[in-house]
């Protein structure tokens, strides 16, 4: 489950590229102006400040303020419920950006993965990825808060076959997983939760949760969307959208990385987290890191560019997307990151 600005698939222009190679949608102004006059001050102040690949840097490896640090309002969990009501999450892993985001994700899932694990995926909305992990010979319990998209979730599984893989499908929320037992799990997979909780301590709790859960030695895949990667988003929707992006909304979201949708429409409670910060809250929490990497890399955003690139050229793009994937700039505006972290196995005192 993702963030996605453009719920109509309106093709964007994206703006071009800066003279120190880092998107900058500063340069379109037929974007900005079409913002409101408030929110096109406040949109050019943010831009100007986020302009070279050093604050970039800077960004991505700080926190932004001290406000970040604060207590935020508790995530209203019936508003994200809705919008998955509506999204087609299924049909959006069919998309150029979702075939990359799939292949990618699938290919750090074979690298770090024990054979035949028993995996918790939490937050697969639809079932592709704990499809894909049957299909692979593990064992699956699949976990969303959205009714709906679980309902898609065993239509799917029963036509692939694979439900002798699967050991439940239930409806739970990331911070509340006492339906399993400690160290249930080889593996949890999160691709979905940690893009809306917008507490530190909603985040908090969910880690703990996922920690208990694990086998000691077990993995957790965590995907967040990049805070300066859900700004250039929320700029798109401000343009598109104007009523889902009030006044104060982009000033709030740079500041501590909350999105409080001013519309019922569109992506709800969305939470843009900055590497660093998610790094320390899964160091903190019990876990060693493994990995911290870009889905999509240099990819994102041309992905409808890369499907025309010569088949002969195809293994070389793949190497040079992985490649550049880990450097910190890349993870932190090149869309959704996955960071990969073991639990620590406690050590007799």
């Amino acid at each position: 489950m993702m963030d996605n600005a453009n719920p109509k698939n309106v093709r964007y222009q994206r703006g071009p590229i800066a003279p120190d190679g880092y998107y900058n949608d500063s340069f379109d102004c037929s974007l900005l102006t079409r913002f409101p006059l408030t929110a096109r001050r406040l949109a050019v102040d943010l831009l100007s400040s986020t302009a070279s690949l050093a604050q970039v840097l800077l960004l991505s490896c700080q926190p932004f303020c001290k406000e970040r640090m604060t207590t935020t309002n508790s995530t209203d969990i019936e508003r994200i419920r809705g919008y998955y009501s509506r999204f087609r999450e299924w049909e959006r892993l069919d998309s150029p950006s979702g075939v990359l985001e799939f292949r990618r994700a699938c290919g750090l899932f074979e690298k770090y993965l024990p054979s035949r694990a028993r995996i918790l995926d939490l937050g697969g909305g639809p079932g592709r990825y704990a499809i894909h992990f049957a299909q692979r010979g593990h064992r699956v319990v699949l976990a969303d808060l959205s009714s709906t998209l679980l309902d898609v979730a065993r239509l799917k599984i029963s036509e692939a076959g694979v439900s002798d893989r699967i050991e439940g499908i239930d409806e739970v929320e990331a911070q509340d997983l006492s339906r399993y037992p400690d160290r249930r799990f080889d593996a949890v997979v999160a691709f979905g939760p940690y893009y809306h909780l917008a507490s530190p301590e909603e985040r908090e709790t969910a880690t703990r949760e996922i920690r208990r859960v694990l086998a000691p030695g077990g993995l957790a895949f965590t995907a967040f969307i990049p805070r300066l990667n859900g700004l250039v988003s929320l700029l798109e929707r401000a343009a598109n959208f104007p009523a889902q992006v009030p006044v104060g909304t982009l000033k709030r979201a740079a500041a501590t990385g909350v999105f409080r949708n001013g519309a019922v429409v569109g992506f709800q409670e969305g939470y843009y987290a900055t590497p660093l910060e998610i790094r320390t809250l899964f160091e903190k929490g019990g876990f060693e890191l493994l990995d911290l990497v870009s889905l999509r890399s240099l990819g994102n955003a041309v992905e409808q560019a890369l499907l025309r690139i010569d088949m002969l050229l195809q293994k070389e793009v793949e190497e040079m997307l992985d490649t550049v994937a880990r450097l910190p700039e890349v993870v932190a505006t090149a869309g959704h990151a996955v960071l990969v972290a073991r639990r620590r196995v406690e050590r007799p005192t």
